[in-house]
């Protein structure tokens, strides 16, 4: 890595953290654009409140439970490190949960996996196009679809990396929307049907 992190935080709950348990479910598929593990490392690329950002996710197994160092780069940095153990499901509270004996496979799972939780990304909008697509059309062509929108009308993390894009989101709520017309304007704004 040839530049330093414009962020970085540590997040030790005390727990384990099976990182792509938690945070796999954000993934779109085998090549989602904007999320990478490599050499260990798992990459997001973010558009965060604040701008654009790259966040690298690292757990180190410890005694009294993992240990997640977190490193973010580009101008959504330190938004990115302050979300991160609500990424990592610190705002889900397992304690009250009790699976119904009529439900077996999710009694076996929550056995099998106690140190699972719920991510919270605060990215609605990013979360939400892949999921829109995910229900307009099937498998394999909505994840492609959502790599096409991706690499057509994002850009590029801001990482040193270059391991990942961001994905395109609304610039701002006066009605600017995206420039290069991926359809992410607001409908007041927009010169046709979207389909």
């Amino acid at each position: 890595m040839s530049a330093a992190p414009d962020e970085r935080t540590t997040y030790a709950p005390g727990r384990p953290v099976p990182l792509l348990a938690i945070i796999g479910p954000l993934r779109h598929g085998a090549g989602d654009p904007t999320f990478r593990s490599v050499d260990g490392s798992t990459w997001l690329g973010q558009r965060t409140p604040e701008g654009p950002a790259t966040l690298r996710l690292d757990v180190r197994r410890a005694a009294d439970g993992d240990v997640v160092e977190a490193a973010a780069w580009g101008p959504g940095a330190r938004w990115a490190v302050a979300q991160v153990p609500e990424l990592l499901g610190d705002r889900d509270d397992p304690s009250g949960f009790v699976p119904a004996p009529e439900h077996p496979v999710l009694r076996r799972v929550h056995r099998e996996r106690p140190h699972w939780r719920v991510p919270r990304s605060g990215l609605v909008v990013s979360e939400l196009v892949p999921v829109v697509v995910e229900q307009r059309v099937t498998g394999r062509q909505a994840f492609q679809a959502y790599r096409r929108l991706v690499r057509g009308y994002g850009e590029p993390a801001p990482d040193p990396a270059r391991t990942s894009a961001c994905s395109c989101s609304p610039r701002s709520r006066s009605g600017a929307g995206c420039p290069r017309g991926c359809g992410c304007a607001p409908a007041s704004t927009r010169s046709g049907p979207t389909r």
